[in-house]
């Protein structure tokens, strides 16, 4: 036979793994970045919600390390375009959040199906600014 205390212990440590693992989802720590790229010894990736990224508003999470370190200090921009569309060549660059622990946020539209590329800037202070590109292929189709 259990005896009630036992199971109102058993009670409180799974609600406490539960808030424990939505606490991380939360942050970010499952998954991470779809796509990674490296210049200058600074490595960018950026993840998508939806993942995969389609047609429509798109919630960009972008990672930025640096020597195998988070970068919490860098002034993060990104700008959406389509390689090969003048009418793109112009866009603005939009100020990605910093959510703490090298982990930055932003929100943009894929307004149309095709080859697009988002173009990452970081800005560190003391060190040079690093810009890095990652295509992405969206489908016509709405979800």
């Amino acid at each position: 036979m259990v005896r009630s205390s036992s199971r109102r212990r058993t009670a409180v440590r799974a609600a406490a793994l539960v808030a424990a693992l939505t606490a991380l989802a939360a942050a970010g720590c499952f998954g991470g970045p779809e796509q990674r790229r490296n210049a200058d010894g600074v490595s960018v990736g950026v993840g998508t919600d939806p993942s995969p990224a389609e047609l429509g508003e798109q919630h960009f999470t972008f990672y930025v390390e640096a020597d195998g370190k988070s970068v919490a200090d860098a002034d993060v921009r990104f700008r959406m375009h389509m390689p090969g569309m003048p009418m793109s060549t112009d866009d603005a660059w939009i100020p990605a959040e910093s959510r703490g622990g090298g982990r930055y946020a932003g929100q943009g539209d894929f307004s149309m199906g095709g080859t697009w590329e988002v173009v990452v800037a970081v800005r560190r202070p003391g060190h040079d600014p690093v810009t890095v590109a990652f295509p992405f292929e969206i489908k016509w189709e709405l979800k």
